[in-house]
Formats: structure tokens, sequence, C-alpha cells
């Protein structure tokens, strides 16, 4: 099969015309219906296209992958540098950088080299991707960026930051919700919209997807959540600990419809409850200051602390987190024991609390509890709308 049916790139914004199995058959039958023998065939892709652009839309976006030198296409390939452009027949090998450009089989292609498979497959590194690849020099080390439509991007990324095997309920929430986060960052990030890392969303091709994500990606095709008709902020945690946080408190420029909510669906998750023990040396060593003593100044409403004061420092809650690692301060939502030599945070929830709570989804989903009902619930202010480009 050739390139992808009906993808129509525009020239700005990159977006895409996705033809459904519907809309191909009626192409391959209007090409071969003798009724339309005078009209040339090209005229007759471009009317139908045009037909269609009003409402079979998807985004594509630029992905930035993690840094790799090797390369493989299976199948029919295209290879497109400055100013020249080669068919291959599938290929692999190692890229390298020589004096600002990238020479991949034994080939100079300049500062820029785009990889268009026809089956819209290629690997990176170890791990296969849909779509195709971008590789451009950026201070002497290649930039690897997958142009990858929104639903195939979703069908890498949901199984990445929810376990597969959970309620279809609360991989589709998770799907609305990982939509809406993708789409709100379009383009606000150059030469990328989003990194494949926890930086914004785990991102991880083909090899993350599995039956029951790319069901739930494909029921809730094209639905995100909307205010007042713009896509929201959609930030997600793992474990709100039984209170989810407000925007503002986290990231000051947050928009007000990022409420915390009481959340009873988090309190028995296995991340509910941890504790964090450190000396007063390390902690010190690791802060700057002398550790004689440590006190909580300010909570948030959500009982979270919003300042602390460690020795002479005073630290936002979330600033701690960050110095002490987010793996050990699994969240803001904690009280201090202090012993002679030691000092003992003991929490609750992980992660920043905003948004999607993803353990209070998994049980409002074992409830019964629909999709709509969880974003309903952790997000009061938004709506869901199908994502229009």
């Amino acid at each position: 099969m050739g390139k992808a049916p009906g993808r129509y790139p525009y020239s700005e914004k990159e977006l895409y015309l996705l033809l459904s199995p519907d809309y191909l058959y009626t192409y391959q039958y209007l090409s071969l219906s003798p009724a339309y023998p005078y009209l040339p065939q090209v005229m007759l892709r471009f009317l139908i296209l045009f037909l269609l652009s009003f409402t079979l839309y998807s985004a594509s976006l630029r992905i930035r992958l993690k840094e790799d030198n090797y390369l493989a296409v299976r199948g029919e390939v295209v290879l497109k540098g400055n100013k020249k452009s080669f068919d291959y027949n599938s290929l692999r090998g190692k890229l390298e950088i020589r004096e600002g450009e990238i020479y991949f089989l034994n080939r100079k292609w300049g500062e820029k080299l785009e990889v268009i498979p026809e089956g819209e497959i290629f690997w990176w590194g170890k791990s296969p991707f849909r779509g195709r690849l971008r590789l451009v020099v950026r201070e002497n080390k290649i930039l690897p960026l997958n142009i990858v439509d929104i639903e195939d991007y979703l069908r890498g990324v949901v199984g990445e930051e929810m376990p597969y095997y959970w309620p279809e309920e609360a991989l589709k929430a998770q799907s609305v919700v990982s939509r809406t986060y993708a789409l709100y960052h379009l383009r606000h990030y150059r030469p990328y919209d989003l990194s494949s890392t926890i930086l914004h969303q785990k991102y991880g091709g083909i090899k993350s997807e599995r039956e029951t994500i790319n069901r739930a990606v494909a029921k809730t095709r094209g639905e995100v959540l909307v205010r007042n008709g713009e896509l929201i902020f959609s930030p997600f945690h793992a474990c709100s600990g039984g209170f989810t946080e407000w925007g503002k408190e986290v990231w000051e420029k947050a928009p007000s419809y990022l409420i915390g909510v009481p959340d009873p669906f988090c309190e028995n998750s296995p991340y509910s409850y941890w504790t964090y023990r450190i000396t007063r040396r390390r902690l010190g060593e690791m802060l700057g200051v002398r550790v004689k003593r440590v006190e909580i100044v300010e909570y948030t409403p959500s009982g979270r602390v919003r300042k602390i004061k460690i020795g002479d420092r005073i630290l936002r809650g979330e600033e701690l987190r960050k110095i002490l690692g987010y793996s050990h301060l699994r969240s803001t939502l904690f009280r201090v024991i202090e012993g002679r030599w030691w000092i003992k945070f003991v929490g609750k929830g992980w992660g920043h609390g905003v948004g999607l709570c993803q353990w209070g989804a998994r049980k409002m989903a074992e409830k019964g509890f629909s999709y709509q009902d969880i974003l309903k619930f952790y997000f009061p202010y938004a709506h869901i709308e199908k994502y229009e480009n």
C-alpha cells in the first residue's frame, strides 16, 4: 500500500486530512466509475479532499524523541535533505554529524533530513514509531522529531501514563485528558510541541500500544476538554492523597478553572501514604544551610505545604520536592517529624495533585462511573467537545 490516502499537508500548521475506510471506498468507487470517464483523476481527488476537509481534520504533532543515532525503515522510504531526495527499499544504519551536517548511508544531507516511510513506521534506536521522522542539527547534535497524527500519538502515550489493564472508563478518561493536554501545547514550543518524557507526557511509540489502549483512544476519538470554547490546560497526577490541588498553588500562571476538590476515590491507593527520612546533615548539604529546625510556615487550601522553613531558608513546597527528588518527597501533602539526627516527612499522595487523579479515576471506573463522570468530577468547570482544528 502506498502513502496514506488523503493525507494532505497544510504548509503552515501541518494539519492532515484523514480519510476513513468508508471515504477511501468512495474515492476508489468514483475513480473506477464509468460515469466519470471525462473527469481527470487529479481533479476528482482534490474535489473529494475539498468536500471532506470540513469535517475530517486531525492535528499533527512534533514530538521530541530521545537522543540516538540509529535509524531503520522496512519497505519503501523517501529521504529528503537539502535540495536532494532519494527513494530506498528498506534501510538501516547510524547517522553522523560532520561540520554541522548530517551524514547517512554515505551521503551528505545537510542540516535537516526528512524520513518519510511509505508504511508510516520507522525505528529510532530500538523503538518503532508511527508517522515520519525529521532530523535537525542543533548545537552539533541531532534533534529527532517524530511527526505523528494526534490519535496515533495517543496510542503510544496512554499506556505509558496508565496501566493498560485498568478499567476502560479510566483509560478513556486518560485518553481525553492526554489529547487535550497535547493539543493545548500545539505550537507552543519551538522547534517541537512536546517531549517524549515526563516533562510533558511519556510517549513510547508502537511498543506502548495495547488493544485496550487503542480501543479507549478510538472510542474517544477527537474528544477534548473545553471551557468557553477553548481547550483547557489538563494536567494529571498519580494520587491526590484525598484532595486535589488548586493549579495556582503549583504554577503561578495556572488558569483559575483548575480548582481543588475533595477526593474520596483515592484514599486506598498504593501511594495514599508514604514516608521519607533524611539525616539533618544530608538535608543541610542539599539546601546549603544548617538544619537546626524544620517548620511548616504556610499551607494551601487543600492542606499541602505552601512554604516551609528549614534552618534559615524558606522554600515553597514544590521547590523542596524538586531538590529532594520527586520519588522521595512524593507530594507536598506532608507533615514533619524531627529526630535528633534526622528529619522524617510523612505524607499522602503522589504528584502535584492538580487535575485528574489517576488512581481516583480507576476507583470511580470500578464503581461504575463513566469517563464523562470522571472528567466532570476532576475538571468541574470544563466539558467535553469534539476537537476541530
